[in-house]
């Protein structure tokens, strides 16, 4: 795949033969800009770590403490984030198109969260309104 301002074009292959089997395929990125009045409601720094079967799959700080509402991978570097989130990737979108609703995968279990829970609250208003990508 590559990039070409706000377009991603792509190609897929078959693994067993290295055929070609899709060609001319593209995904237009959409900018989305975090409204600045939800930012300062959430104030804190969140460590995501998102899990595939089990396994870290990849880990991302957001930083909405600072009102930049900034997102860097890896983990928190200067000392411990205000909560640490832990779920499964296909949730986790999920949660980001608005069809699951995070505090019923936290009562299932499939959501974990550690430090300060009640952030996890603010959150989900944030993912409403950003839901329709």
């Amino acid at each position: 795949m590559w990039r070409d301002g706000n377009r991603i074009s792509f190609q897929c292959k078959a693994v067993e033969s290295g055929q070609l089997v899709l060609s001319g395929a593209y995904i237009d990125l959409k900018d989305i800009n975090i409204a600045k009045k939800t930012i300062p409601k959430v104030k804190g720094i969140f460590e995501w770590n998102v899990t595939k079967g089990g396994k870290t799959a990849g880990q991302w700080t957001v930083d909405l403490k600072s009102g930049s509402g900034s997102v860097t991978a890896g983990p928190y570097k200067q000392g411990k984030p205000d909560c640490s989130i832990t779920v499964e990737d296909d949730d986790l979108a999920l949660i980001a198109t608005g069809k699951s609703n995070p505090q019923q995968l936290f009562m299932k279990g499939k959501l974990k969260v550690k430090g300060n829970i009640m952030l996890t609250t603010k959150l989900a208003q944030l993912f409403k309104d950003n839901a329709k990508m």
